[in-house]
């Protein structure tokens, strides 16, 4: 069954204020986490951003496609399947050439998500099929460094949120990541993340990033040299991330 997203009822318990995520500021805080500034995200499929004072550019490309029985009318046949099996996929890549990197990063990757489509009388109903997945591959001048696995993991999840977990192995860095559906000041969580958190491999919060906030993102990334590219390479990865959800 289609899912009620908790910032429509945050909006309306709030006004129109930008949902925050619980515990961001005081990962601010923190003296042994940098804050790298996203910006400039494009909202159409490709174009430019700015990570600090370097540019970066992103090409994406999203599909829909479906089988089953449907309407014959305008749209998608992702929207207009009743009855059968829909899916969402597609591809981005970036590329940015920052210090931090010491060279040209580039990224590419490719994710997809399936749902089963029914009626109950009157009802149209959606259930998951092949839960999201993403998989992604880097190098740096020309170079491959390492690869990210994202998945959305049901056995994760609770109320409304389907919670995204994976790793990143880049260079001699393993990080684990996994979103965060909870906001500051209500208990209601996001149906998509308002977040991710990287964790060490024993557990320690490393690195952070909010999504709330339209074409900007601020990234926190550690000052340690170890794991600071492999941090920065994941959390710029989320940030330009077409989430596909769940269900529609």
């Amino acid at each position: 069954m289609r899912k009620l997203s908790a910032l429509a009822i945050v909006a309306a318990l709030a006004g129109c204020s930008p949902a925050r995520m619980a515990g961001f500021d005081a990962l601010v805080a923190r003296p042994d986490l940098d804050v790298v500034t996203i910006s400039g995200i494009p909202a159409w499929y490709k174009g430019s951003f700015r990570v600090g004072n370097a540019t970066g550019q992103v090409r994406r490309v999203a599909r829909t496609d479906a089988i089953g029985w449907g309407s014959d009318g305008s749209g998608s046949a992702f929207q207009n399947v009743e009855l059968g099996e829909a899916a969402r996929f597609g591809y981005f890549e970036f590329a940015l050439e920052r210090g931090d990197f010491g060279g040209l990063l580039e990224g590419r990757c490719r994710y997809l998500r399936t749902e089963w489509r029914g009626r109950i009388g009157v009802v149209d109903i959606a259930e998951t099929g092949e839960p999201m997945q993403m998989a992604c591959a880097y190098r740096i001048d020309g170079t491959p460094v390492g690869r990210l696995n994202l998945i959305a993991d049901p056995s994760k999840s609770e109320a409304i949120a389907e919670r995204r977990v994976g790793r990143i192995a880049f260079g001699e860095a393993r990080l684990a990541i996994r979103s965060t559906h909870a906001i500051e000041r209500t208990p209601f969580p996001t149906e998509q993340p308002i977040g991710y958190l990287l964790e060490s491999e024993s557990g320690r919060t490393i690195a952070a990033m909010e999504l709330g906030n339209g074409t900007e993102r601020r990234m926190l990334i550690p000052n340690a040299a170890g794991d600071r590219k492999a941090a920065a390479a994941a959390l710029l990865t989320l940030a330009l991330f077409w989430d596909p959800g769940d269900v529609d």
